[in-house]
C-alpha cells in the first residue's frame, strides 16, 4: 500500500487538537496522494492508530475514484456495496440513471467527452475524526481537465466502518 519512504507525522494545530499529515501510494505509475487529517476531539490519538488511518485513506480513496466513475456511466461496483450504506447506494445508482441519458456538452453545444475518456486521478485528500464513530472525508480528483470532489461520511456501525452519505460535486 505504501511504500517506506512514506512518513505520517503528528502535528498539533492552532487550537492544540492533534493532527497527522502523510501520503499514500496508488498503483504501480508512483501517484501519491498527500493525505492531512484533522481531529476534532483530544482522545482521537488513542483511537486512531496510523495504521489504521493509512489502509481507510486508502479505501476512501479508491471508493472516491469509483463515485466519479458512476457519475461517469460505470454504475456501482462491488467494492462499493461492501464500503456504503444501502441508502447511498440507491442514491448513486438513480444519479447514473439520470446521468445516463445526459450528455455532457459545452457552451458550444459540442459534446464533451473528455469526462468519459480520461482516468480519475485524485490530488488530496482531507479527513475530519469528528467523533470515535464517525469520519469524513473530502476527496479531490481530476479527469482530464475537470475537477471533481468525493464527500464520504462513515459511521461506525457494529464493528464496520459504513458510509451513510456519498457525494460528488
Amino acid at each position: 500500500m505504501n511504500d517506506e519512504n512514506t512518513l505520517w507525522t503528528y502535528q498539533l494545530n492552532p487550537f492544540h487538537l492533534p493532527g497527522m499529515q502523510g501520503r499514500i501510494a496508488l498503483g504501480t505509475c508512483g501517484l501519491v496522494v498527500p493525505v492531512t487529517i484533522n481531529c476534532y476531539y483530544r482522545e482521537a490519538p488513542e483511537t486512531y492508530a496510523p495504521d489504521f488511518c493509512k489502509r481507510h485513506s486508502f479505501i476512501v480513496c479508491r471508493l472516491a475514484c469509483m463515485l466519479v466513475d458512476a457519475i461517469r456511466g460505470r454504475g456501482v461496483t462491488e467494492m462499493m456495496r461492501r464500503h456504503l450504506s444501502q441508502e447511498c447506494i440507491e442514491r448513486i445508482e438513480f444519479m447514473w440513471e439520470l446521468m445516463q441519458s445526459y450528455e455532457c456538452t459545452s457552451q458550444s453545444g459540442i459534446v464533451d467527452d473528455h469526462i468519459k475518456r480520461f482516468p480519475t486521478v485524485p490530488r488530496w485528500m482531507e479527513v475530519s475524526l469528528v467523533s470515535n464513530d464517525r469520519i469524513e472525508y473530502n476527496v479531490n480528483v481530476d479527469v482530464g481537465k475537470s475537477v471533481f470532489h468525493s464527500t464520504l461520511v462513515f459511521r461506525k456501525r457494529a464493528s464496520k466502518w459504513v458510509a451513510v452519505h456519498a457525494d460528488v460535486g
